[in-house]
C-alpha cells in the first residue's frame, strides 16, 4: 500500500509525480469527510487554459470565482494538484437523484415522497433533498468528494452541450489517473475514510454525456 504525504495545508508533499499548483480561487469551505472521487474532463485542449480560468477570480462573472477540481491531469499526463484536499471545490454542481439511476442501492428505489417532491423542485432543490439522505443513498457532492480533471475536448458535432460525447483520454492519461486514484484511496482509507465511491461527473450531475466515463469505467474495472 502506497500512502501519500499531505502537509498541514492539504497539499501533497515529497512526491515528484504530483506537481503543486494551488489555485485558491477555486477553494470553498472546509471538507470534513471524503466519500467520492469524481472523474471529469475539462472541455479544453490544454491544461494552461484551465489554469487561466482558475487564476481569474471573476471567471464565473463579476464577483463569481471559478469552479474547479482538486487535481488535473494534463495533455501530456502530468499530474497537478490545484486545490487543497482540506477544502471543497465546486466541481460537481447539483447532484441527480440516485434512486432514479442504475446506481441506486439495493432496495432503495425512489419513495412515493421522493417522486412527489421531485415534481415540485428545481435541480438545486433536488440536490439538497438528496444530500439529506443517508450515506450510500445519494451521490457524492461538492461537500464530500475529490474532483480530478483530465484535459480533453468533446466531439463538436452535437449542438447541445448536454449531448456532447467526450474524446477518450490517452493511454498515458488513463495510466496517470489510475496511479493517482490508487494513491489517494490508499491514503484516505489509511486515515479512516473507508466509504469512497468512484463516479464520472456525467453519472451524478446534469452534464455532457460521457464526461469522465472512460476514466471512471477504467477505475471501476480495476476494482478501485
Amino acid at each position: 500500500m502506497a500512502v501519500l504525504f499531505f502537509g498541514w495545508d492539504g497539499m501533497v508533499g515529497l512526491n515528484p509525480k504530483i506537481l503543486p499548483k494551488r489555485m485558491p480561487y477555486i477553494e470553498r469551505g472546509l471538507m470534513f469527510a471524503i466519500h467520492g472521487i469524481i472523474s471529469h474532463q475539462t472541455n479544453t485542449a490544454t491544461g494552461q487554459q484551465v489554469f487561466g480560468s482558475y487564476s481569474n477570480k471573476n471567471a464565473g462573472g463579476p464577483g463569481k470565482p471559478p469552479n474547479g477540481a482538486h487535481f488535473l491531469i494534463d495533455e501530456d499526463a502530468s499530474i497537478y494538484q490545484t486545490a487543497s484536499i482540506l477544502f471543497c471545490t465546486n466541481h460537481v454542481g447539483p447532484i441527480l437523484p440516485r434512486c432514479l439511476s442504475k446506481y441506486r442501492a439495493a432496495g432503495n428505489g425512489c419513495s412515493a415522497q421522493d417522486l412527489a417532491a421531485y415534481k415540485t423542485m428545481n435541480k438545486t432543490q433536488q440536490s439538497y433533498w438528496e444530500k439529506a439522505k443517508p450515506l450510500g443513498q445519494h451521490f457524492p457532492s461538492n461537500d464530500d468528494s475529490i474532483g480530478i480533471e483530465v484535459v480533453g475536448l468533446p466531439h463538436p458535432y452535437m449542438p447541445n452541450p448536454k449531448e456532447w460525447e467526450y474524446e477518450s483520454p490517452s493511454q498515458p492519461q488513463l495510466k496517470a489517473l489510475d496511479w493517482l486514484v490508487t494513491q489517494l484511496l490508499d491514503t484516505f482509507r489509511a486515515y479512516g475514510h473507508n466509504f469512497i465511491e468512484i463516479f464520472a461527473h456525467s453519472e451524478i450531475a446534469a452534464k455532457s454525456r460521457r464526461e469522465g466515463i472512460d476514466g471512471a469505467d477504467m477505475l471501476r474495472a480495476k476494482g478501485r
